[in-house]
């Protein structure tokens, strides 16, 4: 999902998005005076869109509330990228220079599927700077010290689904685009003696 199918809109008591208004179009109300307009409905077909175009979401909300030097690290990272985590609904994780409380981000309710409320988690170890990417409008940190933070800091199974969709990610595997040619690799022999 990119940048431009979520758009960030700042409300307030004297300027909210009408009833009306909300019915014709989609709007996730993620924070207090902060909803994202999905552009296209397609991206809430299925209730697993659904949950990434939140965690999405939040992460534009979390960003365009804040300071420009805010950098999403960790699973938050890997969401920005739209790299699959155990967790469909991950607390996003930010560091900023100023340390930061703890904020609970409201439960979604999104066509008929609600997501539970998430957590900002505010990070004290700072990312490696001259990893710093730009991917889709927020900051994140690289994608190994994102991989690395996973696997230090987040639970066992999370940190090793993580790290797995990462290198799926990376390698660019594929099953079906492998060439078996005899005398290649360990089971090259072996397969084309049983095929034949």
């Amino acid at each position: 999902m990119s940048d431009n199918q979520l758009t960030v809109i700042r409300s307030s008591s004297g300027c909210r998005i009408p009833r009306d208004m909300q019915d014709t179009c989609v709007y996730l109300h993620i924070m207090k005076g902060c909803y994202v307009r999905v552009d296209d409905a397609q991206f809430l077909s299925s209730r697993w869109a659904v949950w990434e175009a939140v965690s999405r979401a939040r992460l534009l909300a979390v960003q365009h509330a804040g300071s420009e030097d805010r950098v999403f690290i960790g699973a938050s990272a890997l969401v920005a990228r739209g790299i699959p985590l155990w967790e469909a609904n991950p607390d996003v994780c930010v560091w900023t220079p100023s340390r930061r409380g703890h904020k609970l981000l409201r439960a979604v309710q999104a066509e008929a599927v609600r997501v539970p409320a998430v957590s900002v988690r505010w990070s004290v170890v700072p990312p490696n700077a001259p990893e710093l990417e730009q991917v889709e409008g927020i900051t994140v940190e690289g994608v190994v010290d994102a991989g690395v933070r996973m696997a230090l800091f987040s639970e066992h199974l999370s940190a090793f689904v993580a790290l797995c969709m990462l290198l799926n990610r990376q390698s660019q595997f594929s099953v079906f685009t492998q060439d078996v040619v005899e005398g290649s690799g360990f089971f090259g022999p072996f397969v084309l003696r049983g095929l034949f």
